[in-house]
């Protein structure tokens, strides 16, 4: 029997697969909060962010117009918008992830996070330039945040954590943004070369993003850590992080990665009509 892709179904059967899969995950998120392990529940978490981006994705499948895919991108960059507001508040109110509540300075985390998803989402230039400015940014705010981090956390005393030691921690705690954004750079080289991307590379991140964070946990703590606290805790904190707090982009940058599919998508059809009209 031969087996059917995704994105040779039609609408009403994508449909029923996105339900069936949404039937069983919530039966494994309940017991997710029973399972007496932390790291289980913030996997569990991730799963559904992913889950969530992908149903963005079949959305995108059932546009075939170059004017619905371009009203995709009016949806994408409400999205945004609409999650960024709520975050804003969200920290504020509540002082998360680093300092108190009315605090605006807490903003500064989301900025960081949110600038770079913007500039892809609102991104219309023919090569892609905001895209490429979005990877420089991100490395760009990712200094003031990490000085601005180590300055609250020593009483305001920034030079006793500036040790080579503390700056290779640093370092190594974000190799998982210097992987992603090299990555981004190769998949926009490949479209503005005019190459099709298969579609994992534009899901690749949240995974890279993900396992590098247990690695490198389990590297600092070792593997007792996968059964301490609660999946409960886990789940909450996950959520937490990546939805509302400094983790803001690894919901809504996949959301930005399908923009950019979107738009190779956009350019083949587009050469596909020249090819036809000559």
């Amino acid at each position: 029997m031969n087996s059917r892709n995704i994105t040779d179904v039609d609408e009403t059967t994508r449909i029923k697969y996105f339900i069936m899969g949404a039937l069983l995950v919530i039966p494994v998120i309940m017991i997710t909060f029973f399972v007496p392990s932390s790291y289980f529940g913030g996997f569990m978490a991730n799963v559904i962010l992913i889950y969530l981006a992908w149903y963005f994705y079949f959305l995108l499948l059932t546009f075939k117009s170059s004017e619905k895919r371009k009203l995709f991108e009016k949806i994408a960059a409400i999205v945004l918008i609409v999650h960024l507001v709520i975050t804003f508040v969200y920290v504020y109110v509540t002082g998360r992830p680093y300092g108190e509540s009315d605090d605006p300075r807490n903003v500064l985390y989301v900025l960081a996070s949110a600038l770079p998803v913007s500039l892809i989402i609102f991104d219309r230039s023919k090569k892609q330039i905001f895209s490429y400015i979005s990877v420089v940014l991100t490395y760009l705010l990712e200094i003031p945040i990490y000085l601005f981090s180590l300055w609250r956390f020593s009483n305001f005393n920034i030079l006793k954590h500036l040790g080579l030691k503390d700056i290779m921690f640093g370092f190594a705690i974000r190799l998982d943004s210097i992987i992603i954004g090299v990555l981004l750079i190769i998949v926009l080289n490949m479209i503005n070369k005019g190459k099709q991307v298969k579609t994992i590379f534009f899901f690749a991140p949240f995974i890279i993003s993900y396992l590098w964070g247990f690695v490198f946990d389990t590297i600092k703590y070792g593997l007792p850590i996968l059964t301490e606290g609660t999946g409960r805790e886990g789940f909450i904190r996950c959520v937490e992080s990546c939805v509302m707090n400094v983790g803001f982009c690894k919901f809504t940058f996949a959301i930005a990665m399908i923009c950019i599919y979107n738009r190779m998508k956009m350019r083949e059809e587009n050469a596909e009509k020249v090819s036809e009209s000559l």
